[in-house]
């Protein structure tokens, strides 16, 4: 480890099963935005092009696969032997809590990133806050999905609502992404290796 005095951290190894998790998720989820811009509403099929009835039979597909991905990380949070674990995920406990406020606080008083390590702290917190938007995302994505092709259908009141709400996690998305790859950046210009760390085969 390098002097953290400059905020200069080389990131541990991650397993090879979190990094293929989080390598299919981010494809996955950055596919399904994608798809969302070019696609068409399932009610709305009868005057698409070609082109946006492709994307939308992408988005399906994709995010059956997404559903799937995000099912088996939530599996992996819950073995032992995984890196990664719900108290860095979500510290929201009073010392989880307290390690979050001492890395911001770190940012504003230092002017730098904090160490990037292993214990609970403003990383799990965002990173854990990302995996709840993807989750909420993928769930309402598969009730669109259910709803469709085992429910009422396209443009039933209960598609209304599950069309809603997966529109509203989606711009959290749009947001928490921005953010993250920005994050990711910085850490990897102050020398923090997180991005090369992770997607490392």
């Amino acid at each position: 480890m390098n002097n953290a005095n400059n905020g200069i951290v080389t990131t541990r190894q991650w397993q090879g099963v979190t990094r293929l998790l989080h390598g299919l998720m981010a494809l996955g989820i950055v596919g399904q935005l994608m798809f969302s811009q070019l696609m068409v509403a399932p009610d709305e099929l009868e005057e698409a092009t070609a082109l946006q009835k492709f994307a939308l039979e992408g988005h399906e597909i994709l995010g059956l696969g997404v559903v799937g991905v995000m099912v088996l990380h939530w599996l992996w949070l819950l073995l032992p032997k995984s890196d990664v674990s719900f108290a860095k995920l979500f510290p929201w406990g009073s010392s989880g809590l307290k390690r979050v406020f001492a890395d911001v606080a770190h940012i504003f008083k230092r002017g730098h990133l904090p160490e990037v390590g292993n214990d609970a702290g403003l990383a799990g917190f965002i990173h854990g806050l990302g995996f709840l938007i993807a989750t909420a995302m993928a769930a309402s994505g598969f009730a669109l999905f259910l709803v469709m092709d085992f429910g009422d259908g396209a443009g039933s009141d209960s598609f209304e609502q599950f069309a809603h709400l997966h529109e509203f996690f989606a711009t959290f998305m749009w947001v928490y992404l921005a953010g993250h790859v920005i994050a990711a950046a910085w850490h990897e210009y102050r020398g923090q290796r997180l991005i090369s760390g992770i997607f490392k085969l």
